[in-house]
């Protein structure tokens, strides 16, 4: 808490998923310290939800397991919050365990490591029709960047630790 309510003369702030809001979220702490009676915050909430197309849909088709998973079905304070993405990724460790076991060409992929932030965009959007190819772009936009060229191959790397130093060809992506 100290390291955060000394932001921004610390460069905490900068090292955020999403820096100005975590510095108005600290500037906001740090006014209610120096006086939690007369403080009143300005600081916009945003609501989120939890995978909001795969709810309608849920929703829509009456479909109660996948609305428990996306958190819409009726639930009592003891039930935990679902987290749709998190629940997808050994699915989708799976598929590409089973892709590098048909087609040694995508042994690339043994080293990446699948985390939420890696898949959600991509699942989030299908339920708004993005294709593969929008999914590509959104990876390529968000998760990785061009390395270099190697065999007359563009090299994608991680944009965050997480991956390390994995490469990645367009077909690997």
């Amino acid at each position: 808490m100290d390291e955060i309510l000394m932001s921004p003369d610390n460069n905490l702030w900068l090292r955020a998923d999403e820096p100005i809001m975590f510095l108005a979220c600290a500037l906001e702490l740090k006014g209610y310290y120096k006086n939690p009676n007369g403080f009143i915050s300005r600081l916009p909430i945003l609501v989120d939800a939890t995978c909001n197309g795969l709810q309608h849909l849920s929703a829509m088709a009456c479909d109660i397991q996948l609305a428990n998973r996306v958190n819409i079905a009726q639930s009592n304070n003891d039930d935990d919050i679902r987290d749709i993405y998190s629940e997808l990724i050994p699915n989708i460790d799976k598929k590409i365990k089973d892709l590098i076991t048909k087609d040694n060409n995508y042994i690339n992929l043994s080293d990446l490591k699948v985390n939420r932030k890696l898949i959600k965009r991509g699942i989030m959007t299908i339920t708004y029709g993005v294709t593969k190819k929008g999914i590509l772009d959104q990876l390529l936009s968000d998760q990785f960047y061009l390395f270099s060229l190697l065999n007359n191959k563009y090299i994608y790397r991680s944009k965050y630790d997480y991956n390390g130093d994995v490469n990645l060809t367009l077909k690997d992506l």
